[in-house]
């Protein structure tokens, strides 16, 4: 029973992110938000709902629904509050691309230079530091292998939501 759960809850997931992936390059919705929110939190509790007052024939146990919708509640969630970080522009990501783009590393000058416009630069890259993220090396900075990691998965999510590197 626990693995049917866990197995539901990854597939309605799946199902929904699928769903998303497609109406984001067809449709483009007009609010992100709203479109995110909709799709895994008002959407999935309606359809929870319905399967529980339709459920007259009693085949579904009632415990195993609500448990695979907390469940699947919990990893939607954790989805849409990664998302904007992934789908904007953060001053993490920009710094990572930045250090990235530049295979031998980046002056710190440089890439305050490149982030003035930006609020709380300076603290943004002194955070990256302290979560080792990105390192000196001599007078330039570059990616740890952490950094490298998280990268490449903001990298991977935004290559699969059809968002190109050079929007950032």
């Amino acid at each position: 029973m626990f693995f049917t759960i866990i197995g539901y809850a990854f597939l309605a997931f799946f199902i929904l992110f699928l769903l998303q992936i497609l109406i984001e390059n067809f449709m483009k919705p007009k609010s992100e938000d709203k479109f995110i929110i909709s799709l895994y939190v008002i959407t999935p509790m309606i359809i929870f709902i319905v399967v529980l007052l339709f459920d007259f024939l009693n085949e579904i146990p009632t415990e195993k629904v609500v448990v695979t919708y907390l469940l699947f509640f919990v990893i939607s969630s954790t989805w849409v509050a990664t998302y904007p970080g992934i789908y904007a522009a953060c001053p993490t990501l920009i710094i990572a691309l930045v250090i990235h783009k530049n295979k031998k590393g980046t002056q710190l000058e440089e890439l305050k230079e490149l982030l003035r416009l930006r609020e709380n630069s300076t603290e943004r890259i002194e955070d990256a530091m302290h979560d080792k993220l990105i390192r000196k090396n001599g007078l330039h900075i570059e990616l740890t292998l952490i950094g490298r990691v998280v990268f490449k998965f903001y990298k991977i999510y935004r290559r699969i939501l059809g968002l190109k590197m050079d929007t950032i």
